[in-house]
């Protein structure tokens, strides 16, 4: 799968990681959907406001996936290069996501930034 270039994959190697992330980007999408509605309709947020923290979410991605690559691949560990990422990452997400359980009024946008726009840095 490695051509003679030790940096690079080869492009049918890339196309069979690419297809094997389809299924669970089909669901994500199909969440994030559902997820939009619910928000919207039972929990009684701002269609717009709901949009807006769309679109900040995919700008601090933008933003953020270089900016974590690069740290992360800098960091020499005897544990490698992610893993003290990951140890650090897991008590924030905790906190943010109990927070996220059961809130009301502006509580209802601040869990959605939240999931939307701050949690998946770490999955970058």
């Amino acid at each position: 799968m490695i051509s003679s270039n030790s940096d690079s994959v080869s492009r049918r190697a890339l196309i069979g990681y690419g297809l094997a992330t389809l299924p669970a980007q089909f669901s994500y999408v199909l969440i994030i959907i559902m997820n939009l509605r619910d928000s919207v309709v039972e929990l009684g947020a701002s269609a717009a406001a709901i949009g807006s923290v769309f679109l900040l979410a995919k700008v601090w991605d933008a933003i953020s996936d270089p900016l974590v690559g690069n740290l992360s691949d800098r960091t020499e560990r005897s544990q490698g290069r992610r893993r003290p990422w990951l140890y650090a990452s897991a008590p924030l997400l905790f906190v943010f996501f109990i927070e996220s359980i059961g809130s009301g009024g502006i509580g209802v946008l601040v869990p959605f930034v939240v999931e939307y726009a701050i949690l998946p840095t770490g999955a970058s």
